[in-house]
């Protein structure tokens, strides 16, 4: 199944299989998001707001890198949040 991710910040949409992450979606997109970790979850360089088709009980990597606020507003990172639904998403 395939869902899409819209990129509000940079007014691009792409297609993308589920399980992908945003940053998968974001490559794809042609948006540099960066990831000093290579993917791995432990740089925190990678936060994105998902501002539709936020899921609160998905997974959450790396929530030292947020505030209380910010993880229940929709901060993630890209390199780990996986694609289930349409998504619409900033990049800062």
């Amino acid at each position: 199944m395939e869902y899409t991710v819209n990129f509000k910040s940079h007014g691009k949409s792409v297609a993308v299989e589920e399980g992908k992450t945003i940053l998968d979606a974001a490559a794809l997109a042609s948006i540099a998001v960066e990831s000093n970790c290579g993917a791995a979850g432990t740089c925190g360089k990678c936060k994105v707001h998902v501002v539709e088709g936020f899921d609160p009980k998905a997974e959450r990597i790396g929530t030292k890198f947020f505030t209380e606020d910010e993880m229940n507003d929709g901060w993630v990172l890209a390199c780990k949040y996986e694609v289930h639904q349409d998504l619409t998403v900033e990049v800062p």
